[in-house]
């Protein structure tokens, strides 16, 4: 997994990015999931699937194996966690 970070981004991008660096020995095991102020959900990416993460400075881009790429307006963001995949529940599209 790739990140980026443009120099502008908001300063607790640098401490998401601290705790991306520690986990990308276990990659597998964690998820990044954001809670979108538009949504009463969280938004998950398990980490296992992403192959580029890049914080910009008004935006996040990124980019799954899968051809999907997501990207999201930081004043939209509320919450940023990383975490334990496994602790993830799916709940399955309603």
């Amino acid at each position: 997994m790739e990140i980026g970070i443009n120099e502008r981004a908001p300063l607790i991008i640098n401490n998401v990015k601290e705790v991306l660096d520690k986990v990308k020995e276990k990659i597998n095991d964690f998820a990044l999931s954001f809670q979108l102020n538009y949504h009463e959900a969280s938004t998950v990416f398990y980490l296992r699937k992403v192959e580029e993460i890049y914080f910009d400075e008004y935006w996040i881009k990124i980019s799954q194996s899968n051809g999907t790429v997501a990207f999201f307006n930081y004043d939209s963001i509320l919450e940023y966690c990383i975490i334990n995949a496994d602790e993830v529940i799916d709940l399955g599209v309603v």
